[in-house]
């Protein structure tokens, strides 16, 4: 469905459960890149979950650094911290230490 400003009620949107509002550059609805609501849509399950590749990681799991200064390294998880990075703890120089890296810079083991 297209809507045009100015031509089309933008109200049903505004008022639906969930939404709280819409994108808007210089006061005027931004339009999406074709293929969009398509891809959303090909996410979801049969009960209108969103898929979001996540990792499977339990907190105690073996993992391994592959990207960046400590690659190669092996330790284990212990929680994803938010904003793409996750927490592992190392076994570095004799001692257990925390060591925060990107979520993309580790895989489990």
């Amino acid at each position: 469905m297209h809507l045009e400003q100015g031509r089309d009620d933008f109200s049903p949107i505004r008022s639906t459960l969930g939404v709280a509002g819409l994108v808007r550059f210089g006061g005027v609805p931004s339009a999406l890149a074709p293929g969009l609501i398509d891809e959303i849509k090909s996410r979801e399950d049969a009960k209108q979950g969103i898929h979001v590749d996540l990792p499977q990681w339990q907190p105690g799991k073996e993992v391994e650094i592959v990207d960046g200064a400590l690659s190669g390294l092996k330790g284990l998880f212990l929680v994803d911290s938010g904003e793409e990075r996750v927490i592992i703890l190392l076994n570095m120089l004799g001692r257990e230490n925390k060591v925060v890296v990107a979520q993309d810079a580790v895989v489990a083991v």
